[in-house]
């Protein structure tokens, strides 16, 4: 007799209230199961998508099991491509004609073998607001690949935004300790 995987029992997966944590109120949420060649159990997709009082506000974080031989290459793509911002950054503030008050603040939370996060700040001229652009990949518990985003105008400085990206890995963390706990693969 072959043991039932427990991703495959009903209820066992990501919930609603993942996404419901760390005040931001997630306006779009999906929910599923995907058994395939890259992917290997449940996902989660919490989004935001609103208008703020200096442009528009978008929050993410897409949580999703891959194959075992599949994470480290999706894991590495993602990484690469959400560094480039930081790449253009640094570039931007490396130009001697670029004043020290319009320069971006670069701000690295995250860099290891499991996870790149980052948040970018800077005077936004034309909104005349400080602006945050923050994007990050985690690999969580060996199985799972967290993207997560936030950029708006509507916070006040790059402390605000900082916390804002810890509280969002924090919920993609706590998202994937509570289905690794249900399935009873969790301590």
């Amino acid at each position: 007799m072959n043991p039932v995987d427990p991703l495959k029992q009903v209820g066992v997966g990501f919930n609603r209230t993942d996404c419901e944590s760390f005040d931001i109120a997630f306006s779009e949420i999906s929910i599923g199961n995907l058994d395939d060649e890259i992917n290997a159990g449940p996902y989660i997709m919490c989004n935001l998508s609103s208008q703020g009082a200096h442009g528009s506000i978008r929050a993410s974080i897409y949580i999703t099991a891959f194959q075992a031989d599949k994470l480290d290459g999706l894991y590495q793509n993602q990484k690469t491509t959400i560094k480039s911002f930081v790449d253009q950054s640094t570039e931007w503030n490396s130009d001697p004609a670029v004043p020290e008050e319009v320069k971006d603040v670069i701000s690295i939370l995250y860099d290891d073998i499991d996870g790149y996060v980052f948040m970018i700040t800077s005077e936004a001229n034309v909104q005349n607001c400080y602006q945050g652009r923050g994007y990050g990949t985690l690999v969580l518990f060996d199985k799972y690949l967290a993207n997560i985003q936030y950029e708006s105008c509507e916070l006040a400085d790059t402390a605000a935004y900082v916390t804002l990206m810890q509280k969002l890995m924090a919920m993609a963390e706590v998202a994937a300790l509570n289905v690794e706990v249900e399935s009873g693969r969790g301590k």
